[in-house]
């Protein structure tokens, strides 16, 4: 019963993004998803907005998940005429990852432990 409380912690943990190594865990797999999408088979597929169908209004976010696909796989062009707020998404994004890295890394200095005990 302790390991299942354990696990579930932890993937509570996992999910809320509560602690930095949680923080790197999740940007480092949106990062990797997002790279081994095949960005040569999105132009066919339709770009569907439920807001945009619902109230007539294009939201900003419409196409970021194809931008920053292209954009990891290097294709700028491609992002910018996805979504122009790839770049900056991007670049925060890989802040907070190097951030919450060096934090992970002076805690296990500090603590010995990858991650914190529950």
């Amino acid at each position: 019963m302790f390991k299942f409380k354990k696990l579930r912690s932890f993937l509570f943990d996992l999910l809320s993004f509560n602690t930095p190594q949680a923080k790197v865990i999740n940007f480092t797999l949106i990062f990797l998803i997002a790279a081994s999408v095949p960005t040569d088979r999105l132009n066919y597929l339709p770009v569907r907005s439920i807001y945009k169908e619902v109230f007539h209004i294009e939201p900003y976010s419409v196409g970021l998940t194809r931008a920053m696909s292209r954009l990891l796989h290097g294709d700028l062009v491609g992002a910018w005429n996805f979504n122009k707020l790839a770049f900056p998404v991007f670049l925060v994004m890989l802040f907070l990852l190097i951030t919450n890295l060096i934090k992970s890394i002076r805690h296990y200095q500090k603590t010995g432990d990858l991650y914190p005990k529950f």
